[in-house]
C-alpha cells in the first residue's frame, strides 16, 4: 500500500517491492522499537511526548551496514521546575542506561 503525505509524496512503499531480507530486517527494527518504547514508557511514563524513528544518513563508507537505528524522543520536563535551557546544575536529564 502506498500513502501519500500533504505535499503529494509517498511517506510508504509497497510491501510488494521488499526483498524477504528487507521485509526481515524491516521486523527486526519494529521490534526493537517496541522493546526500546515499552522500557522508555516504564521509566518515564507521562513524560515522554513522542517517540520516532529517524532516518538513517546517508554513507559512502561500509559503515552503512551498521545496527544502529536513530530515534527522537520528545519529552515534556515542565514539571521539573528546570529553566528551559538545561543549564542549571542539578537539573536531571533524561537518561536510559
Amino acid at each position: 500500500m502506498v500513502e501519500n503525505d500533504s505535499s503529494g509524496g509517498t511517506n510508504s512503499i509497497q510491501a510488494a517491492d521488499l526483498s524477504n531480507t528487507q521485509r526481515d530486517q524491516i521486523d527486526e527494527v519494529k521490534e526493537s522499537l517496541s522493546d526500546f518504547k515499552q522500557q522508555l514508557l516504564d521509566k518515564f511514563g507521562g513524560y515522554i511526548k513522542a517517540i520516532n524513528l529517524l532516518a538513517q544518513p546517508l554513507r559512502d563508507d561500509k559503515e552503512s551496514d551498521s545496527d544502529d537505528i536513530n530515534v527522537a524522543v520528545i519529552v515534556d520536563d515542565s514539571a521539573s521546575g528546570c529553566p528551559k535551557r538545561n543549564s542549571t546544575p542539578g537539573c536531571p536529564r533524561l537518561s536510559m542506561t
